[in-house]
């Protein structure tokens, strides 16, 4: 996860993540640690843990690899106190796959968006309003975000 600042008021941020989970000696994963994406802090536009291997009855099985990536634009537009309004344009994606015994082996998923970073008397609220690319997934185009800040 990287950020520049591009002038005063602007900025970009970048953010890469991936993994590979694997049993060992022929072991299945446990379904608690597989990858589950959607959602704030994967791919916005999707509900939350619904990408991923699903089975034949369309639940999601997790994933035992992830690629995820998001582009991010920012802009302190309102300053409020010592934390700014914040407005972002962003572009996520992500691709899980392969769940043992699962139909569908591989699921990628795109969406673009914007984003507003309200300060709270507790944190920083966070609403995203996504375009979600595949409709053939399980969609939620509003997304909110609660992050306390304790002092």
């Amino acid at each position: 996860e990287s950020y520049w600042r591009l002038s005063p008021r602007v900025s970009a941020g970048f953010q890469a993540s991936a993994g590979w989970l694997d049993g060992r000696k022929g072991h299945l994963s446990p379904l608690g640690k597989r990858y589950y994406g959607g959602g704030v802090g994967s791919v916005r536009g999707y509900e939350n843990a619904t990408l991923g291997a699903l089975d034949a009855s369309g639940a999601n099985m997790g994933a035992d690899r992830k690629l995820t990536g998001t582009a991010e634009a920012l802009w302190h537009a309102f300053d409020i106190g010592p934390t700014p309004i914040i407005l972002s344009l962003f572009a996520d994606y992500g691709r899980y796959g392969r769940g043992e015994r699962s139909v569908v082996d591989e699921i990628s998923a795109r969406s673009v968006g914007v984003g507003i970073s309200v300060p709270m008397p507790f944190g920083i609220a966070r609403f995203h309003f996504a375009d979600p690319r595949r409709d053939d997934l399980r969609t939620q185009r509003f997304q909110f975000e609660a992050r306390a800040s304790w002092r």
